[in-house]
């Protein structure tokens, strides 16, 4: 078909076949992506390809049930450098916020080995366990929901032999506490039923050094994962930093911590991001993630606050005012 324009009937002359043989040969040879248009038993050859027109998109999955959720990690209770005023703020932000639950992301206690032996004022199990117990931050209707890692109060299960998850779970219920719910070693997915299938949000506490970007190990933790065991959420610890991204379509936070540098930390030039987050995502009916918000209420060193505070009072004390 050398013309750029003819007729069906033509091509059926001068082929010698039916019209209906040509129509089926035009439909084969558009399908097969040929630049052809027909109107009205015409044929012409484009030269250009049309735009295609416009796709609507239902916007009615970003307007779905949101569920919102506090989330922090590394907060090394028994250890000098814990910042526990920082995990009690953080707790009365959740209240303020309504938080219910709270995902702890691993090394909830600084447990005891030779790499911090002089960083802790507690180093039995007993010891430590109770100090958690007694010392963290309890809020009516609030449940946190931690996982322990392989290193820190994972040294405990590596010498002694215990799941010390599960120790600080039953001492907090027999101490009528009901709020520490232990999830899991290194790992746990909490499955969150409200769309036609379970959303998963898991939480991880990963090993290894500090990488040199902060983003790099969650995008190895992530790109690792096989496809069919992919979170739709991920709550990272372990790095003690805070950050947010999406890897292979799996969003994914770095939760921070609530312990100053540790001189093991300077000297591997490892920072510290003090903190905790406000998590809201937005699942559709079918179990995705449609939107995130999520908010890093961030903390400073100690010298800040008795500074900031002594220029407060200093301030306030040069308000002198004659009538």
């Amino acid at each position: 078909m050398r013309q750029k324009e003819t007729s069906i009937e033509n091509l059926s002359e001068t082929f010698d076949v039916s019209i209906q043989h040509i129509s089926e040969l035009v439909d084969a040879l558009i399908y097969e992506g040929h630049l052809i248009n027909v109107s009205q038993n015409n044929i012409k050859l484009l030269q250009s390809i049309e735009p295609p027109a416009p796709i609507k998109i239902d916007i009615a999955p970003f307007y779905n049930r949101w569920i919102k959720f506090g989330a922090i990690s590394d907060t090394h209770l028994n250890s000098k450098y814990q910042r526990l005023e920082v995990l009690n703020a953080l707790y009365d932000i959740f209240e303020r916020e309504g938080i219910k639950n709270v995902f702890h992301a691993g090394n909830i206690i600084d447990g005891f080995s030779r790499l911090n032996q002089f960083d802790v004022f507690n180093s039995g199990v007993d010891e430590q366990v109770e100090y958690c117990v007694q010392n963290y931050p309890k809020k009516n209707d609030m449940i946190t929901h931690f996982i322990t890692a392989d290193e820190h109060e994972g040294w405990y299960v590596q010498r002694e032999h215990i799941n010390i998850g599960k120790l600080i779970e039953q001492t907090a219920l027999e101490n009528n506490r009901n709020d520490l719910h232990h999830l899991g070693y290194i790992e746990a997915d909490v499955k969150i039923s409200i769309g036609k299938r379970d959303t998963v949000l898991r939480l991880f506490h990963p090993g290894g050094g500090t990488a040199y970007a902060i983003s790099y190990l969650p995008q190895k933790i992530i790109e690792s994962l096989e496809g069919g065991n992919k979170p739709d959420f991920m709550i990272i610890g372990h790095s003690h930093k805070h950050e947010t991204g999406e890897v292979r379509n799996v969003p994914y936070i770095q939760a921070g911590c609530t312990q100053d540098q540790t001189p093991f930390m300077r000297k591997r030039h490892n920072e510290a991001h003090i903190g905790g987050y406000i998590i809201e995502l937005e699942i559709s009916e079918e179990g995705n993630i449609y939107r995130m918000k999520s908010e890093f209420f961030k903390f400073y060193n100690k010298e800040f606050y008795e500074i900031e505070k002594k220029t407060t009072e200093r301030t306030v004390k040069s308000w002198e005012y004659h009538w």
